[in-house]
Parts: C-alpha cells; sequence; structure tokens
C-alpha cells in the first residue's frame, strides 16, 4: 500500500531511473527495458492529478512506457512484474 502513495512517486521514479542506468551499464536489455516502462507509467501517473496536465505528453509517455514494457515482455514473457505493469498501462491507454 506504501508503495501506491502519491508521496512516494518521484521517489520510485527516480529509483528506477537509477535501475534503467544499472541495467545499461551491465547489459541486461531485459531491466533497462523494465525499468524504463516502470518509470515512465510513473511519470504518467505523477502527473494525473496535475492541474496543469500536458495530455499529449502523458500520451507519449504512456505509449512509451508500452513499447518498453512490451519490448521486455519478449525477452522474459514468463515474468510477472512485466505483465503487471503492461496490464496497468493497458488499462490506462484504454
Amino acid at each position: 500500500a506504501a508503495q501506491d502513495a502519491p508521496a512516494l512517486i518521484p521517489h520510485r521514479v527516480t529509483a528506477h531511473i537509477k535501475l534503467v542506468e544499472a541495467a545499461q551499464r551491465s547489459g541486461d536489455k531485459f531491466g533497462e527495458l523494465f525499468h524504463r516502462g516502470v518509470g515512465l507509467l510513473l511519470v504518467v501517473q505523477q502527473l494525473d492529478g496535475a492541474k496543469d496536465r500536458d495530455a499529449e505528453f502523458c500520451e507519449e509517455m504512456l505509449c512509451k512506457a508500452l513499447r518498453a514494457l512490451a519490448e521486455a515482455r519478449e525477452l522474459k514473457p514468463g515474468d510477472p512484474r512485466v505483465r503487471a505493469y503492461l496490464a496497468e498501462a493497458h488499462a490506462r491507454a484504454g
């Protein structure tokens, strides 16, 4: 439940950025794609309540998140984390 607290989203985005960087350094393509997709999905989630929310920017970030998560699923089709975040991204996309 704490993971979904709106106040923690910026910290989670930062964590996923660092995980993308670590995955890039170690050559972990799955980790890079997975954490990029989750981080972008969190950015969209963070902007949901903003007064000056840019719908086009959010749509673009959501599409990038979907693409990264779909590529991660191709690399590890059985990974439940990818499936869960990909389902959330698809639900947001409609």
